[in-house]
C-alpha cells in the first residue's frame, strides 16, 4: 500500500478512504464570520508536533500578530490558543484551514502532507470539531495529535 501523502497526490488533495474511513489532508471551517477560534492540542509520543492554521479571505491575529498563516506547536503553545478571524472588510466570512504540522530529528524544518500525515474529523456540532491526527512517520495511527476546534462568533 502506497502512503497517505503519495494517495492525496493520486486524489489532488480529496480525502481517502482508509479501513473504512474518510482520511483528509487538512480540515476546512467556512463561512466563518468575525469571531475567535480555540484550539487545543493533545500530543502523545516524543516527535515535535503542531498545528498549521491558515485563512483565506482574511486575517488570524494570535498574541497582537496579523497573519495569514500560524504554526502553533504543542511544546510552546497554552492549552488553549485563542485565534480571532476577521473577514476582509466588504466580506461576510472567511475560510480557515487547519493541518497537522511535525518535526523529524532529522530535518529541522516543519514537514506536513508527506509520508503518512492525514486526519480523521469529527464534527461536535455546528461550530466545533475533532482532528485526529496522524504524524508523517511511521504506519498512520491518527493518535499522534488530537486537535479540538471551537468557533464562537463576535
Amino acid at each position: 500500500m502506497s502512503d497517505l501523502g503519495s494517495r492525496f497526490v493520486e486524489s489532488r488533495g480529496e480525502p481517502i478512504e482508509l479501513d473504512g474511513r474518510l482520511v483528509h489532508m487538512s480540515h476546512v471551517m467556512s463561512p466563518l464570520p468575525a469571531g475567535v477560534l480555540k484550539i487545543r492540542m493533545r500530543t502523545t509520543g516524543d516527535l515535535e508536533q503542531g498545528v498549521g492554521v491558515s485563512a483565506d479571505g482574511g486575517w488570524l491575529m494570535v498574541n497582537g500578530e496579523r497573519s495569514k498563516r500560524f504554526a502553533l506547536w504543542t511544546a510552546t503553545a497554552p492549552d488553549c490558543v485563542e485565534i480571532d478571524v476577521k473577514p476582509l472588510r466588504g466580506r461576510e466570512g472567511l475560510s480557515v484551514r487547519i493541518w497537522n504540522i511535525w518535526k523529524h530529528e532529522r530535518w529541522a524544518s516543519p514537514m506536513a502532507w508527506i509520508s503518512n500525515a492525514g486526519l480523521l474529523v469529527e464534527p461536535s456540532g455546528d461550530a466545533a470539531v475533532t482532528l485526529h491526527a496522524s504524524a508523517g512517520p511511521g504506519e498512520p495511527t491518527f493518535e499522534d495529535l488530537t486537535i479540538d476546534v471551537t468557533y464562537e462568533q463576535a
